[in-house]
């Protein structure tokens, strides 16, 4: 079964689980308008792939631009997004051949230790 994590996250919802606000954006567009609906950022802009690494990952265009970028402002929400659509994210379980980016994922970001 293939899941991308907005799949997941709706579904925890659904049965009550507490999970972050988000929304999936196809454009760079409707990603700024999902982060401004969020509220003040920072933000998390999560590349929609069916593999794990995706921060580890790496674009063949932007090799050092791993699947998940953080954004302090509504003009990098809709940079991030707008370059990571259409590209192909290579990540440890994808292998060479990558996965193409269809769609992003936007949420808050949560700083973590460690």
């Amino acid at each position: 079964m293939y899941l991308f994590e907005y799949q997941a996250k709706d579904l925890m919802r659904q049965w009550g689980i507490p999970v972050l606000p988000g929304s999936v954006a196809i454009t760079g567009v409707q990603a700024r308008e999902i982060a401004q609906e969020l509220g003040c950022g920072p933000w998390a802009v999560k590349a929609q792939i069916y593999a794990g690494g995706r921060a580890q990952g790496s674009f063949s265009d932007a090799p050092r631009s791993g699947g998940i970028r953080f954004s302090d402002s509504l003009d990098d929400v809709h940079y991030a997004a707008a370059s990571m659509l259409g590209a192909t994210l290579v990540t440890p379980q994808t292998g060479a051949a990558g996965q193409c980016v269809s769609a992003v994922y936007i949420e808050p970001q949560v700083k973590t230790q460690g």
